[in-house]
This record gives structure tokens, C-alpha cells and sequence, in this order.
């Protein structure tokens, strides 16, 4: 079969509406559209943060891949794009980090810097309150050996920081640098989601009583025609083997690249049942690890796959209106 995703509208000049808020005139949220202000108000709220921060497998992964990788860290010059709490700028200086240049257009920013400071990183670390895009020498005056980053959204790519990242490799990381993570995938599985179909279509048949049947075409249109997000899928429910739908390496993706996703491929079913649509998650690969019992090539995959400790960012269901 062959997917055509929906055309992603990841322009510079996007990101220059949803970011200025952090432009020169910062100071006054108030000249800043409506928009801007929801989209750096939710980034500069605890909540989202602790929500992150709790995800044990997206934080321990990054713990585990920047303190496992220290040989590499050591005396080099990082930048944390989209810093948030700061918390991966602390791992990168424990792990003997020259330099780090943490950098975020939240007001979360500023709690960073009281973060850095209570650790005693602060002749190490350097937070950086603003737009990446709109940084320049006099904010990082140097290029940087590691971006790390925790930039992935719904889908990997949906409300993500990939461009940001992709800008920051550009312009900042040296030729010979390192991203962390280094690559990324988005897998497709085929799925019995009758469970879910149930919840939501099912009961109209009968509530309290009453046939509400009507409500049933109205409820698949607003239900099953869009991408279902923050979905936990029971791996029980996956009826065929996993497709590599995409593969990110990104040393060398471009914004390019993002606008449109058409890729052919083949799912087979594995176990009998209804099917209704694909499941999709994602992983992200953290390469260049301290050798290990002999081994060099040693990875960290942070991984949100069905039936794997969940993760904030869940799964997402595709479906058809009826399962076949």
C-alpha cells in the first residue's frame, strides 16, 4: 500500500510567528499575538515539565546516554536546545562537559538558571533566555561539539523542535560534531482496535434506554477521519509485524525533507482478528557510547512502542471508519 502523510508546514517563517514572543520585545507579552503567548505560556508552566520529567523512560534514557557516553563529553562544548528545566544541561556537565549553552525561549528559562546554580554548575553552564534562530555570536560565542536535545512531539515530528535542531546543527555544531539522540524512526503496525470502537460508537445503541443509533455516522466522521494522539495501545492488539515507515538521521536531514512524507509499504497480518487502522510510535537512538566489555558500537534506544513502559508521548492510532 502507499500512505501520503499530510503536508507539514515546518517554514522558518512558522516558527517566526509561533517564537516571537522571545524577539526583541519580549518583555511586552502583550505586543505578541494571542497565539504566541498559549505557546510559550504552556512551555513555561511546572506542569508540563513534571509531566517530562516523571516520563522514567525518556529522562532515564538521556541520563543513561549522557553519563554513559563520558569520554565523549568530557571537555567539550554543548548546546541543550530547548533546555526546559535544565535538567539534561546538568547531565551534560556531570558528565564533564567543558561548556554547556543551554538554550530556551520559555520563561522556563529563568528557573533553569536558578537549577544550574543550586548544583554549582554555574561557571559551566550558561543559559540562554530566547529564540535559537535569533541568537548570534554575542549570546554563543563559539561553536559546539554536541547538540543535545530533547525535541521530539506527538508522531515524532507533530508540535516537535526539529527544525530547530536542524538550524542548530547548521549553523552551530561544528562539521565533525555530535547530536544526541543521533537517529530516528517512525513504525507503522497494523491494529484490532475494536476495543476502542466499542467505547466510542457502540454505546450510542443503547444509552439509558434510548437508541441514539443516529449519532453513530457523526461520531466515526469526528472520531475516526483525523489522527487519534496520547493513545496507550495494549501490544495485544497489534496483529502484524511493525513497519520502518521512516528513517531520520539527523546529521543530515533537511526542513526540506518534512514537508512531505510518501512512503510505500507492506503490512502482513500475523493473527486473525478485525482490522482497524495502524498504530504508530517512534524511537529515537543515542550513538557514540563509552565502550562497554569490548564493545564500541553500544546504542540507547528510547523507544514508545506498545507493550514497553509508557511514555508521555504514547502511541496514535490511525482507523478506518469500520474495521474490516
Amino acid at each position: 500500500g502507499e500512505m501520503q502523510e499530510e503536508q507539514f508546514s515546518w517554514k522558518a517563517k512558522k516558527w517566526t510567528q509561533q517564537l516571537n514572543l522571545y524577539q526583541s520585545n519580549h518583555d511586552n507579552p502583550n505586543s505578541s499575538g494571542s497565539e504566541d503567548a498559549e505557546f510559550f505560556a504552556a512551555y513555561s508552566t511546572i506542569k508540563i515539565h513534571e509531566e517530562m520529567i516523571k516520563d522514567a523512560p525518556r529522562t532515564k534514557a538521556y541520563r543513561d546516554a549522557i553519563l554513559g557516553s563520558k569520554s565523549l563529553f568530557k571537555n567539550k562544548v554543548v548546546m541543550d536546545i530547548g533546555c526546559g528545566s535544565g535538567i539534561l544541561s546538568c547531565f551534560c556537565a556531570q558528565a564533564g562537559a567543558k561548556k554547556v549553552y543551554a538554550v530556551d525561549a520559555s520563561e522556563m528559562s529563568h528557573i533553569a538558571e536558578l537549577v544550574v546554580h543550586k548544583n554549582g554548575f554555574g561557571d559551566i553552564i550558561t543559559v540562554v533566555h530566547g529564540k535559537l534562530e535569533d541568537l548570534n555570536s554575542d549570546h554563543i560565542p563559539e561553536c559546539v561539539d554536541i547538540i543535545v536535545s530533547e525535541w521530539m512531539g506527538t508522531f515524532l515530528i507533530f508540535e516537535s523542535m526539529i527544525e530547530s535542531i536542524i538550524y542548530g546543527r547548521d549553523f552551530w555544531l561544528k562539521d565533525d560534531g555530535i547530536l544526541f539522540p543521533a537517529k530516528a524512526n517512525i513504525w507503522l503496525a497494523p491494529i484490532n482496535a475494536s476495543k476502542y470502537y466499542s467505547q466510542r460508537i457502540d454505546h450510542w445503541k443503547d444509552v439509558y434506554g434510548v437508541d441514539m443509533s443516529p449519532i453513530i455516522p457523526f461520531a466515526q466522521d469526528e472520531f475516526f477521519t483525523r489522527d487519534i494522539r496520547d493513545t496507550v495501545i495494549d501490544k495485544d492488539d497489534i496483529i502484524g509485524r511493525p513497519c520502518l515507515v521512516k528513517h531520520f538521521d539527523l546529521s543530515s536531514i533537511t526542513v526540506a525533507d518534512l514537508e512531505k512524507i510518501i512512503t510505500p509499504f507492506r503490512f502482513e497480518l500475523t493473527q486473525a482478528g478485525e482490522f482497524s487502522g495502524f498504530a504508530e510510535w517512534f524511537d529515537v537512538i543515542f550513538e557514540h557510547l563509552d565502550e562497554e566489555n569490548g564493545k564500541n558500537d553500544r546504542q540507547i534506544i528510547l523507544s514508545t512502542s506498545p507493550g514497553l513502559p509508557p511514555t508521555h508521548w504514547k502511541q496514535c492510532m490511525f482507523l478506518l471508519n469500520e474495521s474490516i
